[in-house]
């Protein structure tokens, strides 16, 4: 009885010291809480409108125009990260200032008598990314639906006649859709505002903005 207690008891010591070399995963759930925090790049392309003192007086499927964006980030944690992205595109609308107009021919006769106008920008911006997803639930790389909102600001500039800079802070949301470890599908809605007099024009309105919603890749340098 002696003998096999001794036995019982070095079989448990011998059993907890090789329990003890091998490695502990300290989130077992998923590949490591610090494989999250990783640089990425996205690139998408959509659709936005342009909203300008006298915009609201077209037809809103003609204001439509296509978009693109690209970006580059990182997250700092499970829970925020940041990115940079500079977005571009020609953005339209109306004006009444003939010398703005993108051609001589009158789009809306009196009392308004307005000319369609067009302005290719450029929009770059730095935001704060909350991984609301992360937050909320728990982190895991294998997720396939993750939303996450942000906040940023940065300068949207204009390249045509008018050749204003603008401060321009913004607000959106990304939707992501798992595809591989390093690759997903996601979905960024925008918008984005800048003072008035962007599109050439002071009007009665303090802002002018832009929405737009781009479709796209990440990869994720994992």
């Amino acid at each position: 009885m002696k003998y096999k207690f001794l036995s019982f008891l070095l079989s448990m010591v011998v059993g907890s010291m090789a329990f003890a070399n091998e490695p502990v995963e300290k989130y077992p759930r998923y590949r490591g809480y610090y494989s999250f925090e990783t640089w990425f790049a996205s690139a998408n392309a959509g659709a936005q409108v342009f909203m300008g003192d006298h915009d609201k007086q077209e037809n809103f499927g003609k204001r439509i125009t296509p978009t693109i964006s690209v970006s580059v980030g990182k997250w700092l944690n499970p829970s925020f990260g940041v990115r940079g992205s500079i977005n571009g595109g020609q953005i339209v609308g109306l004006t009444q200032t003939k010398a703005l107009a993108s051609s001589d021919k009158m789009i809306i006769d009196a009392p308004h008598y307005l000319y369609r106008q067009k302005i290719n920008y450029i929009h770059a911006h730095a935001d704060l990314m909350f991984h609301w997803s992360n937050d909320a639930y728990d982190v895991n790389l294998n997720r396939t639906y993750n939303l996450i909102p942000y906040a940023g600001i940065g300068i949207m500039a204009g390249l045509n006649k008018q050749k204003e800079t603008k401060f321009s802070p913004n607000l959106g949301v990304i939707q992501t859709i798992r595809l591989t470890d390093k690759w997903d599908l996601n979905l960024d809605i925008m918008g984005n505002i800048v003072g008035d007099a962007f599109d050439g024009e002071k009007g009665g309105n303090k802002f002018e903005g832009r929405v737009a919603a781009t479709v796209g890749f990440t990869y994720n340098f994992r």
